[in-house]
């Protein structure tokens, strides 16, 4: 997860595989948001990168924002 003005980066799961990258599967998963209380609330968007090389984006998401309430 990447906060949008600051570009800080949090890794939230690196177990993940998709079609493209691992076992050719398919599927949904769910991610916790819970390691953002202790950040300060902002906007984000969720990158799929390859845990080895970060710089290697497979995916990325809307941008969204995560307030003080949504704890």
């Amino acid at each position: 997860m990447v906060e949008v003005s600051s570009h800080d980066f949090t890794l939230l799961e690196d177990d993940v595989e998709t079609r493209g990258h691992g076992n050719n599967v398919t599927g949904k998963d769910t991610i916790s948001i819970e390691v953002l209380k202790r950040q300060s609330p902002g906007k984000y968007v969720l990158v799929l990168v390859d845990t080895e090389d970060y710089d290697n984006v497979y995916a990325t998401s809307k941008a969204f924002q995560v307030k003080k309430s949504d704890f």
